[in-house]
């Protein structure tokens, strides 16, 4: 009897090096085309060692489309692997959008800021789960929770995106830079050219230099990085890279693990998450309130006014998959802010990542 593994050790030579399709049966569309035009090795039942092999034979930085069956122990299993996840096993017709012509517009810059001012708090909002190529070439595009929402424009809102757009569909990619406000911003989705933990990966440097790579096809100069076991530290081969300009960091759980905490590198800064914007749910069903709209805004008012100045700025991670009954994330971003103090000034992180004080010289 042959099975996937078997059949992998068989025809190795005779598929793409750097790239594999994890996918189940039951989407036989999903994936298909792009994997018979890639000619990738695709499979899915298979141990996690198994996988961890597969991953390593196909060379360092393989790019795995597709998804698991459980979030941490995939992601954590393709960079035990060296590689890294691009989420996708829901994207249809990518074998077509990767060849549809298109010119990128320039994406919206924004002017210098105006410097901090006494007294001033900092806040940038950032949409999560920008690495799902899937939901960004579907439900992101005209949901009324994400960029079809009427707000937008209103208020200044971070989105993760996928630099992989630039590169399997320049069009999406197209779509919402020329569509774009100059309250929209951008940054690359976890961890970079794709998803993966850098503490458990034996390739970081190659993938964070994959990464720098990709940032300026796509016009993006900051990346989120999503990490699990390991500190700031982890930022540090990303931050080394010419075309980034900052890391957020978040770890896998919580996200805002490192409270606010920076690591300067290379004169560039790795900038934890102070506070978290999710629908979490309590041991008693009920959702935990410091995370809603009204605690959020509690904790930035509560921010030291008179503190030092980087204790002044927060980063806000807005759950992707929360508020979908209450206006998605831009709604509760939007109640969110009419709560706030008055001396808060809300930004991109194109902004905060001018404004951040930078460490005095030793």
């Amino acid at each position: 009897e042959t099975n996937e593994h078997v059949a992998f050790s068989r025809y190795q030579s005779e598929f793409a090096r750097g790239l594999a399709v994890h996918q189940p049966i039951t989407k036989p569309l999903h994936l298909r085309d792009f994997a018979v035009a890639r000619n990738a090795f695709t499979f899915f039942e298979g141990s996690s060692a198994q996988h961890r092999e597969r991953f390593r034979e196909l060379g360092p930085g393989t790019r795995v489309f597709g998804w698991g069956l459980d979030e941490h122990d995939f992601v954590r299993d393709v960079s035990a692997g060296g590689g890294l996840v691009v989420p996708s096993d829901w994207a249809l017709n990518l074998s077509a959008l990767v060849h549809l012509p298109t010119e990128l517009p320039r994406r919206p810059f924004h002017p210098e800021p105006t410097p901090l001012k006494p007294g001033e708090r900092l806040v940038a909002f950032v949409v999560s789960d920008g690495d799902n190529v899937q939901w960004l070439l579907n439900g992101f595009v005209d949901s009324p929770g994400f960029w079809a929402n009427p707000w937008r424009g209103t208020f200044p809102v971070t989105w993760e995106l996928a630099p992989l757009l630039a590169e399997l569909a320049p069009r999406v990619l197209a779509h919402l830079y020329r569509t774009a406000t100059p309250f929209d911003d951008f940054v690359a989705g976890p961890s970079g050219a794709g998803y993966y933990f850098p503490s458990q990966s034996p390739q970081r440097t190659e993938l964070a230099a994959l990464t720098g790579r990709s940032m300026p096809p796509a016009q993006l100069r900051a990346v989120s990085l999503l990490n699990s076991g390991g500190g700031l530290e982890a930022a540090d081969e990303v931050l080394a890279q010419p075309s980034v300009d900052g890391v957020l960091f978040k770890d896998y759980a919580p996200y805002h693990r490192f409270a606010g905490s920076i690591r300067w590198q290379a004169g560039k800064p790795a900038v934890s998450y102070r506070f978290l914007l999710w629908e979490q749910k309590q041991p008693d069903g009920t959702l935990r309130p410091d995370w809603l709209p009204e605690g959020v805004a509690t904790a930035v008012a509560n921010l030291p006014v008179n503190a030092a100045a980087a204790d002044r700025f927060a980063l806000v991670n807005v759950h992707a998959w929360s508020f979908r009954d209450s206006g998605g994330p831009m709604g509760a971003i939007r109640r969110t802010l009419a709560l706030l103090p008055p001396d808060t000034r809300i930004v991109t992180v194109t902004e905060f990542l001018k404004l951040l004080p930078r460490p005095e010289p030793r």
